[in-house]
């Protein structure tokens, strides 16, 4: 008997030029039943996670999966709805919101926070309201409308990853940065994370803390893997 939950997981060429998977000689579908097509590295490398998979499908072990059934059930079907919950991320954006003390903390956001609001403003006129402490902003609906019109020109994959971005650190513009290559997500962690890296190098060993910063970690590793297999 096999270890592995399928005896034969290919990736085929499909009737419209883009790839398809064939396990045990079915159309790999998605729990919603939409057939999963794709380029051919993002097909190759989904196949081969299938390919690892035991006694049953653990979705724990397979993110580029959850990646494309999000992109297919989700996303898809309900662009609009995604695009305006990403939107209204800009209106609480981790950027945006600074702490008064202490001096420590205040300058590393300045170094590392600052220049994606720069950036932002100099590539795409997104001009964010920032605050000190936790006095609440009303972004400017300009601004809002701005970040709208840039992400609902992301095909579903795209928008899928802006998506996952923007709910990994908190911010559209972290994510926006990701999607167009000004951020590596190594460097997207350590700005997402930045008062948490702070907190457990001041006050040393947080076993808990740790082990959030180190599954934050993979995610954003996750997301990197997908972004790079959606290229064209």
């Amino acid at each position: 008997m096999s270890k592995f939950l399928y005896n034969e997981v290919a990736a085929q060429m499909s009737a419209d030029g883009n790839f398809m998977i064939k396990v045990d000689g079915q159309v790999f579908k998605t729990p919603n039943g939409e057939t999963v097509v794709g380029n051919g590295m993002l097909i190759k490398a989904l196949a081969e996670e299938l390919k690892t998979q035991k006694t049953e499908l653990n979705f724990h072990d397979m993110p580029l999966t959850r990646y494309v059934f999000t992109a297919f059930d989700r996303v898809r079907g309900r662009r609009d709805s995604v695009i305006n919950e990403i939107v209204r991320y800009v209106e609480t954006d981790l950027l945006c919101y600074r702490v008064s003390s202490p001096q420590e903390l205040v300058k590393k956001q300045d170094k590392l926070w600052q220049p994606l609001v720069d950036w932002s403003k100099d590539k795409y006129g997104i001009g964010l309201i920032t605050s000190v402490g936790t006095l609440s902003i009303l972004q400017d609906p300009a601004t809002l409308k701005k970040v709208h019109q840039i992400i609902k020109l992301m095909n579903n994959f795209r928008l899928t990853g802006m998506y996952k971005a923007v709910a990994l650190s908190g911010s559209a513009i972290v994510g926006l940065a990701i999607l167009e290559g000004t951020l590596t997500v190594e460097k997207a962690w350590k700005i997402a994370n930045l008062e948490e890296s702070w907190q457990l190098e001041r006050w040393g060993h947080d076993t808990e803390l740790l082990e959030r910063l180190t599954i934050s970690k993979k995610e954003f590793a996750d997301l990197g893997h997908f972004l790079s297999l959606i290229k064209l």
